[in-house]
C-alpha cells in the first residue's frame, strides 16, 4: 500500500450570509493505476482490507489536510471526517492522535470541525470522543443528519455546533411533503440552540432557495464547486452568492407581497363578517366572496377557548356543523396570543392569526384568524393559505 496514492481534495462550504467560503471539507481521494482520481470510498468499504490499513490511510489523509490548512492564513474552518468505524472504544486516549497533530501544526482548534457520522454500537464512544474534542476547543458536526433511525438521539447527545443534512433527505424534502415540514421544524430547533445548518449536495438554484428557506447558514455542492485539489480563494463565489441572494429576496418578497395583500383582503372580509354575526343576520353573508378568499369556515368561541357556536362551513352556501360545539381551543398556540392582543389594545377590530397548519377536514394549509366580538366572545375564521416555502419544481 502506497500512502502517496491517497490524499485530500477540498470542497468549499459557502457562507450564505457573507458570500465567502466559510470553510472546506477535506474529502478522501485516491489515484488509480491508470492515473484517474476517484473517491477513496471503495477502499474504506472494502471488507478485504484490514482495519489497521484503513486507519493508517485515514490518519494520513487527515494529517495532510490539516497540514495544508495550517499553512494558510484566514478565518475559515477545515472540516474533517471522523469515522466511528475506526473508533476503538476500549482506548482511554480517544482523539489524542488528532489533538497531538493540531499541537504540532500549531493549528488553532476552533478552526477545525470534526464531522461525526452514525455507526451501530458506537454511540457511547462517539459521545466520549465528541466531548473530548469540544473540551479541547474543536467544533463538532453531525454528518448525514436525517439518515438512519437514531439521528434525533445524536442531536440530543452531541449538541453539535453544525448539522449537516443528509443529501437524500434534502432531495426528497425539496419537493414538498412531510420531509419538507420536518426540515422546517428542525430550523426552529437549530435556531433556538445556535446550531449552524449545512446543506450539502446542492446543485441547482431552486435547491439553494429551498435550503435557505430551511435555515441554511452554509451551502455545499456542485452549484458552487466539486472537491478540488487546491483550496479555492475565500471570495471565489461572492458574486454568485450575491446574485442568488438578490433573486431569492426578489422571489420571496413577491410571494410575501401577494400573501400580505391576501391577508388585508381577508381582514376586511372578517370585519364585515363580524358585523353580520353581531347583528345575527347571516343571510347577508357573501358566500362567493368568502370562497374566493379561501375562507373555509367560521365559528364563535368564548374567551376561555370553548366553542359556543356551530361551524359555519363556506361551500356553495353556508352549511352548519354542530359537532364541534363544546370543543375548547384554548391550548392552541394562537389562542393565548389572541387574548393577549385583545387585552393589550383598545382596538376592538384588532385581528390576529395562527401560524399555518393542515386543516384536518380539507387536508390543505390554513390559518385561523380571530377578532373580538365582545369582552367574552371571539369570532374565529379558518382560511386556506398558500405555502410560502420555495420547492424544487
Amino acid at each position: 500500500m502506497d500512502l502517496k496514492q491517497f490524499f485530500p481534495h477540498y470542497q468549499p462550504i459557502v457562507d450564505v450570509l457573507t458570500g465567502n467560503i466559510g470553510g472546506y471539507e477535506a474529502l478522501a481521494r485516491c489515484e488509480t493505476h491508470d492515473g484517474s482520481i476517484i473517491s477513496a470510498w471503495p477502499f474504506f468499504n472494502d471488507e478485504q482490507i484490514n482495519v489497521e490499513d484503513k486507519i493508517t490511510v485515514d490518519r494520513h489523509i487527515r494529517s495532510t489536510a490539516l497540514a495544508t490548512f495550517a499553512a494558510r492564513p484566514g478565518g475559515e474552518f477545515i472540516s474533517v471526517n471522523i469515522s466511528p468505524a475506526f473508533i476503538q472504544p476500549e482506548r482511554s486516549d480517544l482523539g489524542e492522535n488528532t489533538l497531538a497533530l493540531l499541537d504540532r501544526l500549531e493549528l488553532p482548534p476552533y478552526k477545525v470541525v470534526t464531522e461525526i457520522t452514525e455507526a451501530p454500537g458506537k454511540r457511547k464512544s462517539v459521545n466520549v470522543l465528541a466531548k473530548r474534542f469540544r473540551e479541547a476547543g474543536l467544533q463538532v458536526a453531525i454528518d448525514d443528519f436525517g439518515a438512519g433511525y437514531s439521528h434525533m438521539e445524536r442531536l440530543f447527545d452531541l449538541r453539535p455546533d453544525y448539522l449537516k443534512i443528509d443529501m437524500n433527505l434534502f432531495r426528497l424534502a425539496s419537493r414538498g411533503g412531510v420531509r419538507a415540514d420536518y426540515l422546517q421544524a428542525l430550523r426552529y430547533v437549530t435556531e433556538r440552540n445556535d446550531i449552524k445548518v449545512v446543506y450539502e449536495g446542492v446543485e441547482t438554484e431552486d435547491e439553494f432557495m429551498f435550503a435557505v428557506d430551511c435555515g441554511a447558514r452554509f451551502i455545499q455542492g456542485f452549484l458552487f464547486s466539486n472537491a478540488e485539489s487546491t483550496i479555492l480563494p475565500i471570495d471565489q463565489f461572492r458574486d454568485q452568492v450575491t446574485a442568488l441572494r438578490q433573486r431569492y429576496l426578489s422571489r420571496k418578497s413577491g410571494v410575501r407581497k401577494d400573501a400580505a395583500l391576501h391577508k388585508a383582503d381577508v381582514n376586511h372580509a372578517i370585519l364585515a363578517l363580524k358585523e353580520l354575526v353581531l347583528d345575527e343576520d347571516l343571510s347577508k353573508v357573501e358566500v362567493s366572496e368568502l370562497r374566493k378568499l379561501g375562507v373555509i369556515r367560521f365559528f364563535v368561541c368564548r374567551a376561555d377557548g370553548e366553542q359556543v357556536s356551530s361551524n359555519y362551513n363556506v361551500l356553495d352556501k353556508l352549511t352548519v356543523d354542530r359537532s364541534f360545539c363544546g370543543f375548547n381551543w384554548g391550548t392552541r398556540p394562537y389562542f393565548p396570543e389572541m387574548i393577549a392582543s385583545r387585552d393589550a389594545t383598545d382596538d376592538a377590530d384588532y385581528i390576529v392569526h395562527s401560524s399555518t397548519y393542515k386543516d384536518q377536514e380539507r387536508q390543505e394549509l390554513c390559518r385561523t384568524y380571530g377578532v373580538s366580538l365582545s369582552a367574552n366572545h371571539l369570532l374565529m375564521v379558518d382560511v386556506s393559505e398558500t405555502d410560502l416555502v420555495t420547492y424544487v419544481k
